[in-house]
């Protein structure tokens, strides 16, 4: 009947060939733009539709979109951690130790970066100020994410955000770098929007205090 049902409609069964070409297709064209599942999910049957295949089962989307995705964070690790020079990917790595002197794994720098601004002040400002020469320090190459788009290093950011030092430390290089090198990048940015504006605040302030006299 199925096979009935798909010579009316002029469809045919799905191949291991057609697998491998919607995961590919995922890939290069869909995962860079969304990590939604239900976006991916939609992303293959249209991709059947057009090619006049039948819809894989659920269980086997999960499996291609699964592969897509791995795929494409594995080749983007490996292309960040080529872009990055042996001095960056060491101090990197230094974010997720205490300071030297320090053995305690809590205090590590990376906790430092993680911490927020505070109440607007001289401490405040000073604080943020020697976080930023501190991202400086890791000396990213300005290219390092030229092309990449920003919810996809929000999506890094949030990760290491999230796990411990120790934890982050277990993945590899190449996965922990770039997680760290996008958690970095975007905190430099938002440290230096920070700073912005506390220079307006302050500015503002000024322009508004009464003259003596």
């Amino acid at each position: 009947m199925r096979s009935e049902i798909r010579a009316l409609c002029g469809f045919r069964e799905a191949a291991v060939d057609d697998a491998a070409w919607l995961s590919e297709y995922l890939r290069e064209h869909v995962v860079p733009q969304t990590r939604e599942h239900e976006r991916l999910a939609a992303a293959v049957l249209v991709a059947c539709r057009e090619r006049r295949i039948e819809p894989p089962t659920d269980e086997r989307i999960e499996r291609i979109i699964r592969h897509a995705v791995n795929t494409y964070e594995e080749r983007f690790y490996t292309q960040t951690l080529e872009r990055l020079t042996p001095s960056s990917r060491a101090a990197l790595d230094a974010l997720l130790s205490a300071p030297a002197g320090d053995d305690a794994s809590d205090r590590a720098v990376i906790n430092t970066l993680r911490a927020d601004a505070g109440r607007i002040g001289i401490n405040s400002i000073k604080d943020e100020l020697a976080k930023l020469e501190l991202i400086r320090k890791l000396d990213l190459p300005a290219y390092l994410f030229a092309h990449v788009q920003a919810h996809e290093l929000e999506l890094y950011r949030k990760r290491v955000a999230v796990e411990a030092p120790y934890e982050l430390r277990r993945h590899p290089e190449a996965t922990r770098l770039t997680w760290l090198a996008a958690f970095a990048y975007l905190r430099g940015r938002a440290i230096t929007d920070t700073l912005t504006e506390c220079s307006s605040i302050r500015f503002t302030a000024s322009v508004r205090k009464p003259i003596a006299g």
